[in-house]
């Protein structure tokens, strides 16, 4: 038999692995554990008898996959090396999951990509499984394989572990990704190390990266994906490093630590936890540190990002899939938005319930609206306006409001709760307004009003910069405090940027 075989494998499940703890130590274990699976990947080829002169590295190996081509007279040991392979990370991170995929290499090589893309759909079993009579852990409810110690404040007391914890467990000491960031950062290990009481769960990913990759396929052939992905990951661990730098050195704690935990730095992926007052900083300045090391390498892309800002006993795989939803709703919102790109954006939301649900089908389409309009005795449901302005982005968009615009209206309100600087407008005044928007928008219109009234003396320069910015956004000030959203061309809505505004100044209040 004569040709050659494509094949990639690609990791999933890697944010639920790490997160399911609110131990930071289990994390960082955990992070150790997705960090190594690069290596692991080019062990277990050798195990299996593929040495590196029977394959060609097309996609280096990495925590997120990896792809490589393969010789004909070498198919049957590669077929033995993926019937082995998801059990070897099985049993290296208990509860990662693997798809896999090879195809002959023809001139349309993007079908490796659309068979991996059939497999992801494919439901995975997760082992071991759980029987009527198996004892579950009960930070995890995962079956437990065996009792491990817990620490309590006098001594140690036995818990029912899973495997993943247990595996987390062992390797709870290294810090793989943390010293790939930077061997001179030490990283946060317990959030009862933090005064603040809420923190942020940020997440970023490039836009487009799929289009990049297929077109590039297309026009140069998959070989050339090795020099994308390898300047994607150099751009994204050199542009966390940038944010890490300007953001978070200047917040080093005492015991020199830096007030935050990496997650996942791999690919165009990036997840943190970080200090609740820094995490809208640092997701911004990794979007513009992305964007220009992208461009130094010739790729000129873009990324979005999410904040999800909780409790700090708010489970974290609650808090990073609200991250991701509120990344992912930013890229579609904005897709194609400008020049037929997408434009770096983020969206961000400070949760102050224990539940989240889904963030575009429940909370912003029902916590963040208004109460409905009642016109003519019937509900108006379009009248409904929306609290937040989410996304907003680095470039102008038309219909968007920009970060640095949103951010300098945030420097218009007092940090203080009483707010009697006449050179800043009154947080608890603007909070009471964003009280009454959702329940009753006709009380709030009269409430800004008066307060409008009031402000124009009070706090002359603060309101008439206040009163130019809406203007500006295309509102009007003294009609309530709305300005045109367009979350699409043909379909304008109006919203609020206040409460936006409140969570960015008051971002760790009880």
């Amino acid at each position: 038999m004569s040709g050659t075989w494509l094949y990639r494998y690609e990791v999933k499940g890697i944010q639920k692995f790490i997160l399911a703890t609110n131990k930071l130590k289990e994390i960082r274990g955990a992070s150790s554990l997705i960090e190594d699976i690069g290596s692991l990947f080019s062990n277990a080829l050798a195990g299996c008898g593929l040495d590196d002169t029977m394959f060609k590295t097309l996609e280096p190996p990495a925590a997120g996959g990896a792809t490589i081509e393969v010789g004909s007279e070498h198919l049957e040991k590669l077929e033995e090396f993926m019937a082995a392979w998801p059990m070897i990370v099985h049993l290296h991170a208990p509860g990662i999951q693997v798809v896999q995929a090879k195809v002959e290499k023809q001139k349309d090589s993007v079908s490796l990509y659309r068979k991996l893309a059939s497999e992801r759909s494919r439901q995975s079993v997760e082992l071991p499984e759980a029987g009527p009579l198996v004892m579950r852990a009960p930070r995890t409810g995962l079956p437990a394989s065996e009792l491990g110690d817990e620490p309590v404040d006098k001594g140690t007391v036995k818990v029912a572990l899973d495997p993943g914890s247990k595996r987390k467990r062992d390797v709870k000491e290294q810090d793989l990704l943390g010293e790939r960031i930077g061997q001179e950062y030490r990283w946060l290990e317990n959030l009862e190390e933090l005064s603040h009481s809420y923190v942020g769960v940020v997440h970023a990913d490039a836009n487009d990266l799929g289009m990049h990759k297929i077109e590039l396929a297309k026009e140069q052939g998959i070989e050339a994906l090795r020099d994308f992905s390898e300047k994607v990951g150099d751009a994204t661990i050199e542009a966390v490093r940038q944010a890490v730098k300007d953001v978070l050195e200047a917040k080093q704690r005492k015991d020199g630590k830096l007030p935050a935990r990496p997650i996942v730095v791999g690919g165009d992926d990036v997840t943190f936890i970080i200090r609740a007052d820094l995490a809208f900083d640092f997701a911004v300045k990794y979007l513009k540190a992305f964007r220009e090391q992208s461009r130094d390498r010739g790729l000129d892309l873009e990324a979005a990002a999410g904040v999800a800002l909780v409790h700090k006993s708010h489970p974290f795989h609650m808090a990073y899939a609200l991250s991701e939803e509120l990344c992912s709703f930013s890229k579609k919102t904005l897709r194609g938005r400008l020049n037929g790109r997408t434009p770096s954006s983020i969206s961000f939301l400070r949760l102050t319930t224990s539940l989240s649900g889904s963030y575009e089908d429940e909370i912003r389409n029902i916590w963040l609206r208004t109460s409905e309009d009642v016109i003519g005795g019937e509900t108006d449901r379009e009248a409904a306006k929306l609290l937040t302005m989410c996304p907003y982005t680095l470039d102008e968009v038309d219909g968007f409001i920009t970060i640095s615009r949103l951010e300098s209206l945030a420097k218009l309100v007092s940090k203080e709760e009483g707010g009697e600087d006449d050179k800043v407008l009154p947080a608890g005044v603007i909070r009471d307004i964003v009280g009454l928007l959702q329940a009753d928008p006709k009380r709030a219109k009269k409430r800004w009003q008066r307060f409008g009234q009031v402000a124009k003396d009070k706090y002359g320069d603060a309101w008439k910069s206040c009163a130019t910015w809406f203007k500006e956004a295309g509102g009007e000030p003294g009609n309530g405090p709305w300005v045109p959203f367009k979350l699409k061309d043909e379909n304008a809505i109006t919203a609020t940027p206040w409460l936006d505004v409140l969570t960015l100044v008051h971002v760790d209040e009880d």
